[in-house]
């Protein structure tokens, strides 16, 4: 795993890295690596990515005064867009099972 922790995605976290791009790194198959890296750190690559990137998002707020949405740029998180504004009411047909279920029995 040396060869992981060493590579660029170390460096740049920030950067869209696909599994197979790693793997190519570490000279290996994409599922090869899965199952070492797992074996090794008890954690999957996915976990260990949002782990990085969690850990510089940190160190990024610590350290500047950038705004949440640069520090998720640069630290590589991407982020849902915002929930739009409710647009009407629900339909009738589903609004009225809704207002049932939720009606206090006495």
């Amino acid at each position: 795993m040396h060869r992981v922790s060493g590579t660029p995605f170390a460096a740049n976290p920030a950067r869209g890295w696909k599994l197979r791009d790693i793997a190519a790194i570490a000279n290996m198959s994409s599922r090869h690596l899965s199952r070492l890296f797992n074996d090794q750190t008890g954690m999957s690559l996915a976990d260990y990515t949002n782990r990085v990137r969690i850990a510089l998002a940190d160190e990024l707020l610590k350290q500047t005064r950038l705004d949440m949405e640069r520090v998720a740029e640069r630290a590589g998180i991407r982020v849902a867009a915002p929930v739009p504004p409710r647009l009407g009411t629900l339909p009738s047909d589903a609004a009225e099972p809704y207002a049932r279920n939720c009606m206090i029995q006495k």
